[in-house]
């Protein structure tokens, strides 16, 4: 199906012009001539520039599916992805952006198998990226624990403790978030004595002290714990052996964490093995049916133990840039003179935008949005709307 590229509520170029013939026989739309047009202008009557004509291909717009799967403007589409195995087929791509939410469903069952996880609460790590062939991935990883480090009780303190401590840090956490989280299940998953040397004053050769290991089950936890642990806390239980503690990395953002622990860095390659990741698709669990929530309109979704990733550095063949997808745009509103607009009171009147692939040299998305009609552009979309709410929606 072929439609002009004024596809919504646009009346052709010369709808309620006056109609010439051409020289084989059909009917030439030619624009009326006006008194101050200069006969350099006339070049604006080639049917070549004219959008109502058909055989303009750079203004045809073929209706396809976008990456959403839903009806859209060929143009605008990602390439088709091929049939992917996951147990055979691995997938790379250059990751953009990340964030993270938390999962109240749980690890996915179909990663479950004998990794340790948590079932209930998730905070789950999504990773945006393009692979080399222009397919937009998001992989969400799983199992990445949020932790931090606080000085040890004592000398005596051995691992035997650990269980203890955990026990009376985890009573004291849920005292503090009382009506604030309902959550079944620990909220300390663990405390452990690791061998750690500070940063400060750090020397290749510096003696390493014992700290404990806190990991806790969501990152918003580790304010309230340190809190906590520096006002004062016993970890025999008995009230009056109050102590403070020094706590170290409480102030590290989760994601910056993660990229350190798992060696990515801004836009670098990511690989997902073979046989360690799983397609988000209709799954089955015995003779239910379950749909893994799809998060976003990217090509793949996946989900993966973030453990099981490989960050590439951005050295050698690593240092290419995939064909990322680059959108310029400006917004014209009605201002007043002499006053920078506001949206309050400014309504939004266009918004032009344009789109190139990283290695072209040319667009090839060229779109305004407009409120209200507007005239024929050759080569770009218009896309004309009624009400400001409607052009903020559609854009």
């Amino acid at each position: 199906m072929s439609v002009t590229n004024n596809f919504k509520r646009k009346s052709f170029a010369g709808q309620n012009a006056s109609a010439a013939p051409s020289s084989n026989g059909g009917t030439q739309i030619k624009r009326p001539k006006r008194a101050n047009d200069d006969d350099e202008d006339d070049f604006m009557d080639d049917p070549a520039f004219d959008d109502a004509d058909p055989e303009n291909k750079e203004n045809v717009i073929e209706i396809g599916q976008g990456p959403g799967y839903e009806i859209t403007n060929v143009k605008w589409s990602r390439p088709d992805i091929p049939p992917i195995n996951s147990a055979t087929d691995k997938l790379v791509f250059q990751q953009i952006d990340l964030d993270t939410y938390t999962d109240t469903d749980g690890t996915p069952h179909i990663l479950d198998k004998s990794r340790p996880h948590v079932r209930g609460h998730n905070t789950v790590i999504r990773l945006y990226g393009v692979t080399d062939e222009g397919y937009s991935v998001m992989a969400h990883l799983h199992g990445y624990i949020p932790y931090f480090y606080v000085n040890m009780p004592s000398d005596s303190f051995t691992t035997a403790d650990c269980e203890r401590y955990k026990q009376n840090f985890q009573a004291a956490l849920r005292s503090e978030l009382r009506g604030k989280d309902v959550i079944h299940g620990d909220v300390v998953l663990s405390v452990e004595i690791e061998q750690k040397a500070s940063v400060y004053g750090y020397q290749p050769n510096s003696k390493q002290n014992k700290v404990l290991k806190i990991s806790v089950l969501l990152p918003r936890f580790i304010a309230t714990s340190r809190r906590i642990l520096e006002g004062g806390f016993s970890w025999t239980g008995n009230q009056t052996q109050i102590s403070g503690y020094k706590t170290y990395e409480t102030n590290i953002d989760f994601e910056i964490r993660l990229m350190a622990d798992l060696h990515i860095v801004g836009c670098n390659w990511i690989e997902i093995p073979a046989g360690k990741y799983s397609i988000r698709q209709m799954l089955t669990r015995g003779m239910v049916g379950q749909q893994l929530k799809l998060h976003s309109r990217c090509q793949i979704e996946l989900d993966i133990w973030a453990q099981d990733i490989i960050s590439y550095p951005t050295e050698g063949e690593w240092q290419r840039i995939a064909p990322l997808r680059i959108m310029s745009y400006d917004i014209e509103c009605a201002g007043r003179k002499g006053i920078f607009p506001e949206p309050e009171h400014d309504p939004v009147i266009q918004i032009a935008s344009m789109v190139i692939r990283q290695g072209d040299k040319e667009e090839f998305i060229k779109t305004v949005f407009t409120l209200g009609t507007c005239a024929n552009i050759a080569g770009v979309g218009v896309i004309e709307c009624k009400t400001e709410h409607e052009l903020l929606e559609v854009c």
